[in-house]
Parts: C-alpha cells; sequence; structure tokens
C-alpha cells in the first residue's frame, strides 16, 4: 500500500532516481496545491467550483481559518486559474508530488500544480507492457467494469501539460470515454479529463486478466518468475533488473519477451486522442 505524502513538506524519493519506489508517494486526499517547496492542503466545497475551494496555509489549519480561494491564490503567483487548466487523470507515478517536481523541473517549467482526488468507475491501475527508461515497469489504464478506483487528477496550465506531454513518449493522451465516470470529492462529476495510455498495450497474467500495479520489487519478482527467458536478459533480482535495464537493447528486449510470452493485450482506448503535442516513461 503506498503511504500518504506530506502537507507542508517533501514527499519521498521521485521514481526516476529511484525506480524501485516507483509509483511514488501520492499526497493526502482529497485536494492539495503542489509548488516547488511546499504542498498546501485545499478544502473541497460542495457546489463550489474549483477555484472557489480554500487553501490551507497552515500544516494543521484549524476550522476557524477561512483559508485563500485557489484561484485567488494562484493569481497572486502569476499562474493560471483554475478554469484555464487541463485536468489529466493519474493513474501511475504523476500523481506523486516528487516525481511531478521532478518532471517539471527538468523542464524548466514553474511547478504550481492543484491536485485532486477523485473516484473512477471502471478503470484500474493496470502495468504497461514496456519498461521505461529509469527502469521501471509503469503504469497504464485497464477497464474493469466492477472497479472503482480512488485516483488522482492534476490540473495543468499550457505550459506543464506540454511539459508532461514530452516525458510520455510511451503514451498517448486520450479523453477518458463516459463509460467511465470521474467523480470529484464532494460528489461532482468531472468531465473532459484525459489520461495517458501505454502505445504498449498492458500486461496480463496466467488467467489472461489485466495485470495490476503493484510495488515494484514485487512486480519485477513476479514478471521474473512467470517469464523464465527474462532471467537471462535482465537479471534475477529487481535491483539486477534496474541495473540491466538502463541499456535501451535491453529494455527492447524485455518488451519484445513479453510480447512473444503471449502476455500483451492492446489497450481498448484509443480512439478519442487528445489534440496537441503527445509523448521519459
Amino acid at each position: 500500500m503506498r503511504r500518504p505524502g506530506t502537507v507542508n513538506g517533501t514527499p519521498g524519493a521521485d521514481p526516476l532516481t529511484a525506480p524501485l519506489s516507483y509509483p511514488g508517494e501520492p499526497p493526502r486526499p482529497p485536494a492539495v496545491l503542489v509548488t516547488g517547496a511546499e504542498i498546501f492542503a485545499i478544502e473541497p466545497r460542495p457546489a463550489a467550483a474549483l477555484g472557489e475551494w480554500p487553501v490551507r496555509r497552515a500544516r494543521y489549519p484549524a476550522a476557524a481559518e477561512a483559508g485563500t480561494p485557489l484561484d485567488r491564490f494562484l493569481r497572486a503567483q502569476a499562474a493560471a486559474p483554475a478554469g484555464q487548466r487541463t485536468p489529466v487523470l493519474s493513474v501511475g507515478s504523476n500523481a506523486s508530488p516528487a516525481q511531478l517536481r521532478r518532471k517539471m523541473a527538468n523542464a524548466a517549467v514553474p511547478m504550481i500544480v492543484p491536485m485532486t482526488a477523485v473516484r473512477v468507475h471502471g478503470l484500474a491501475a493496470g502495468v504497461s507492457a514496456h519498461v521505461s527508461a529509469p527502469g521501471y515497469v509503469p503504469a497504464t489504464p485497464v477497464e474493469d467494469p466492477a472497479a472503482v478506483s480512488g485516483m488522482w487528477v492534476l490540473w495543468l496550465d499550457a505550459a506543464g501539460l506540454a511539459a508532461l506531454d514530452a516525458t510520455e513518449p510511451n503514451y498517448r493522451r486520450v479523453r477518458v470515454p463516459p463509460r467511465h465516470p470521474i467523480f470529484l470529492p464532494p460528489g461532482a462529476a468531472l468531465h473532459g479529463c484525459s489520461v495517458y495510455v501505454s502505445r504498449h498495450g498492458h500486461l496480463v497474467d496466467a488467467r489472461g486478466e489485466p495485470r495490476r500495479l503493484t510495488d515494484q520489487a514485487a512486480l519485477i519478482s513476479a514478471l521474473l518468475a512467470e517469464v523464465p527467458a527474462l532471467s537471462a536478459l535482465a537479471g534475477r533480482s529487481p535491483a539486477e533488473w534496474i541495473r540491466r535495464t538502463r541499456d535501451e537493447r535491453v529494455r527492447d528486449g524485455v518488451r519484445e519477451l513479453f510480447r512473444t510470452a503471449g502476455t500483451v493485450r492492446a489497450s481498448a482506448f484509443g480512439a478519442c486522442p487528445e489534440p496537441g503535442r503527445v509523448g521519459a516513461e
């Protein structure tokens, strides 16, 4: 189980530099504002627009604290208000403030991103059929009619969205289909959300069911056990896997072994690609 992040503090290591920590630590629900140095709590307000939700500056906000409306807080930082931002559903490490900070810093983009916890119907965090450049096996959304998943939505301005797209060369950003409704903490439906979907498809287990994302050590160990040919290429332990898959040829070989072992399925998404640049994971 992933441990909650902190408010007004710095969460754990980012998976780009500590691959076995993937997908990283999410923040504490129900909503936060992540900056380059701090994480502020945001209080959801039923029947109010996101930009009206108050930002709590205190570490442990008192009930009497009014807070600053999110849009006012953002404008004070010369940042785009909520209504001018694009909601992007995170299935993997983009829900980790540490990972998000790393990506924005690498792109030299100012870090000020609201994040809201959501409930998503019919989707779960699956496993992409590829290995990322840092060595972890990343997530991709998979469909499950019975699933109701707790996930996070990032609210990105134009520069932040372009920066995030550029870190996702193995993914396509697509619109979440209406058959998968998304609900914000007060229960309001969220429309027009997009999500990154793997270009390589997702992995399935021995029953042919979409494999679910687990912590990296357990996931890599399971893959090595279930696809014996992987050991000769990528090693016999998660740590050795991370070392060897720094080589692009090894990553390509792992992807091919996934395919020849019959563990890959195409995504059901893809009919509604988002406009704009689509991309490192």
